[in-house]
């Protein structure tokens, strides 16, 4: 018996838009180079392996952003 935890995600449209937008304002800000970034929550419409290389490479520790 499944519970919902282990039925497997697909994305809807609606999801993959939204993943769409969030790995374009996380790709504009790091063109930009700032000195502070407000991301509401960027990884939320992203799946587990994206997820956690976006956050390994670009937001986390040593990540681009960190860099900035």
């Amino acid at each position: 018996m499944q519970t919902q935890d282990t039925v497997p995600f697909v994305a809807t449209g609606h999801e993959s838009l939204r993943s769409q937008k969030q790995q374009l304002s996380l790709t504009q800000a790091v063109y930009r180079k700032g000195t502070v970034y407000l991301l509401d929550d960027p990884l939320v419409a992203l799946d587990i392996h994206v997820s956690q290389h976006i956050f390994d490479h670009v937001i986390g520790p040593g990540g681009l952003l960190q860099g900035a």
